[in-house]
């Protein structure tokens, strides 16, 4: 990332409205603080942290008019509920040895830091690689969700059972589409909180084990808003290359299809609600071109 993108980040979080989080951490053998980055569970120093962040990012409030944000049977899929991972959680139960997963190693700061700029760079691009792979694959499994003619598949989209993320089992297209985007929205949110580009290095504090990142300043604040924010990007971006992929129509039906708790009615409605108008539009237009015609009659 370079300077102009990072500042676009600081920029951002200053003009956001501030998410809340606990801090979080835990006390090591030699009596040291360590923060662990964002978590998946809730005890051992983590708070759910991956949930939270998503569902302050895409879920629908009760202030949100129809749209693309997630409903509660959705947005449960996606960010886990429960004692549920939910998809943007799955990289802590099957990847977790798997840097690029995590963006792990990513963070630098000038001054006597242990790895270099060029170390945290070659890091930072296995992680944007290992990512944009899952978004390729999340995009190329939002064309089961639909058929050949545009309409929604019953089966697919059906959420009378949680999905079953981390296993070969699941075959639901809206639970692998919503699988390969969580595990791409879980490595951007890691990134702000296993490295340290959002962060603010306090001058009168030297850097080390004893000083952790997330009790400097507000960093732990920027790394949370920064992750809500950059989720919410993705999710945009999503939704752009679904366009691009498959055109608008039919890229509409899917956003849908991944927002709605009951996609099959839910989006089948929209688009009667949204054709209706348009049939009586052009019902009015052949009556009063009929009517024209007879009055010409000679």
């Amino acid at each position: 990332m370079g300077a102009r993108a990072r500042s676009g980040v600081l920029a951002a979080l200053l003009l956001s409205g501030a998410v809340v989080f606990p801090g979080f951490g835990t006390i090591d053998g030699g009596g040291q603080l360590r923060f662990p980055g964002f978590g998946t569970i809730d005890g051992g120093g983590q708070h759910r942290e991956h949930e939270r962040i998503t569902r302050a990012a895409l879920a629908c409030t009760a202030d949100d008019s129809p749209g693309d944000c997630l409903r509660p049977r959705s947005i449960d899929q996606l960010a886990g509920h429960g004692n549920g991972f939910g998809a943007v959680g799955a990289p802590d139960r099957t990847e977790v040895a798997v840097p690029a997963a995590h963006c792990d190693d990513a963070d630098y700061l000038t001054g006597d830091y242990p790895q270099t700029r060029d170390d945290a760079t070659v890091h930072l691009t296995d992680c944007v690689e290992h990512l944009r792979g899952r978004f390729r694959e999340a995009v190329e499994r939002a064309d089961e969700l639909v058929d050949g003619h545009g309409r929604i598949v019953a089966a697919e989209v059906n959420l009378d059972g949680d999905c079953a993320f981390d296993t070969t089992r699941e075959e639901r297209a809206m639970c692998t589409t919503l699988e390969s985007l969580g595990r791409a929205l879980h490595g951007v949110q890691d990134f702000y909180s296993h490295s340290s580009w959002a962060d603010e290095p306090d001058p009168t504090r030297p850097i080390g084990p004893a000083n952790p990142r997330g009790r400097v300043l507000n960093n732990f604040q920027k790394a949370v808003t920064a992750a809500v924010i950059e989720t919410r990007h993705q999710w945009a971006a999503f939704g752009d290359q679904l366009r691009r992929e498959y055109g608008p129509r039919r890229a509409a039906t899917m956003t849908c299809a991944l927002t709605r708790d009951d996609p099959a009615d839910d989006c089948a409605r929209s688009g009667r609600t949204i054709a209706a108008p348009v049939l009586f539009v052009l019902l009015i237009l052949a009556s009063t071109a009929l009517r024209g015609r007879r009055r010409r009659r000679p």
